[in-house]
């Protein structure tokens, strides 16, 4: 595993030092990411979808163990927020770090080159699974906070709270394009749809650009991070539980769930994407939110950067579990 593992993190070692090197291109790794995650990304998982079988999509296991492989970690960042005194909501970002990984940028292409186009829907399905329940749990935490705090009647707040969930949700589902791509692929899968040869040989281009360009961009945005070493010092107590319960807990919960609860076999692709999905080290998407609410913003993008860092360990061994 070894062997594939390799390549992945030397791709992102590539973008980390061309990163270095051209330390004037400011907007760079913007536009990289910009193109994985509306472009390249969304053209793959619509021609992985669109090629399933709908006789093998009914895995009900499977989405309950992601599912509450997500929460139970969740909750475990929210314990660990509040033990160090980060109040509400605050904690929020916490738990986001602890379950929010690289499914998109990372463990997709790690996946298919560790068992090629068999396991893309198990996959994309995992992929948009793991983008939405913590970055709505993380919004709707700091709507609720806000609206606490006006000086409305009770019923008031719960009717706004309400608005604002149904909001948030419908912008997670209709403006992310990875989750639109997701929906188109099932409406031509579904409907018996034929796709197109152009259409179909124009995703399958761009989309396999997707893989290299994202591992790429990983790295060239690492390379504009600088540690704190000082800062690392003092937190190193805060930073290492997080960093433990995205790579270690949340693929053995995961696991232990599919395996145990729903009795997924261990040589099922939907086992394997589930794990290895959960497995994937701490997003930067949870920098995004911390900046956003101005939390914990140190803490949590150092943390991210470690913990792609450790994954170099930590995921091919988790992916060895299943080479065996």
């Amino acid at each position: 595993m070894f062997n594939i593992i390799i390549p992945v993190f030397s791709i992102i070692l590539t973008g980390f030092l061309f990163g270095k090197a051209r330390s004037s291109y400011k907007l760079c790794d913007k536009l990289l990411n910009d193109y994985v995650f509306y472009i390249a990304l969304p053209a793959l998982l619509f021609n992985s979808v669109t090629k399933a079988n709908i006789a093998e999509l009914k895995q009900w296991g499977f989405l309950s163990a992601v599912l509450l492989g997500i929460a139970i970690i969740y909750i475990l960042g929210i314990i660990l927020a509040r033990k160090n005194k980060i109040p509400s909501p605050d904690a929020s970002i916490f738990g986001m770090a602890a379950c929010y990984g690289t499914a998109g940028y990372l463990g997709i292409p790690i996946l298919e080159l560790a068992f090629e186009e068999k396991v893309a829907v198990p996959a994309a399905i995992a992929t948009i699974m793991h983008n939405v329940p913590a970055v709505l749990a993380v919004t709707l935490a700091h709507d609720i906070h806000t609206t606490r705090q006006e000086p409305h009647h009770s019923q008031r707040r719960t009717i706004k709270v309400a608005k604002e969930t149904a909001r948030k949700l419908s912008t997670l589902v209709f403006k992310n394009p990875l989750i639109i791509a997701v929906l188109f692929g099932f409406i031509f899968l579904f409907g018996s749809i034929k796709v197109p040869s152009a259409i179909e040989s124009y995703a399958k281009f761009l989309g396999a650009s997707a893989g290299p360009t994202a591992l790429f961009a990983l790295g060239f945005s690492l390379s504009r991070f600088i540690i704190d070493k000082s800062f690392l010092n003092n937190k190193i107590s805060t930073i290492a539980p997080l960093i433990f319960f995205k790579l270690v807990l949340h693929p053995l919960v995961t696991f232990a769930i599919a395996f145990f609860i729903f009795r997924i076999p261990v040589d099922s692709l939907w086992l394997v994407a589930a794990v290895v999905m959960a497995a994937q080290p701490i997003g930067a998407g949870v920098s995004i939110f911390a900046s956003k609410y101005h939390a914990q913003q140190e803490t949590v993008s150092i943390a991210v950067v470690l913990s792609i860092l450790i994954a170099i360990i930590t995921v091919p061994a988790t992916l060895r579990l299943f080479s065996a």
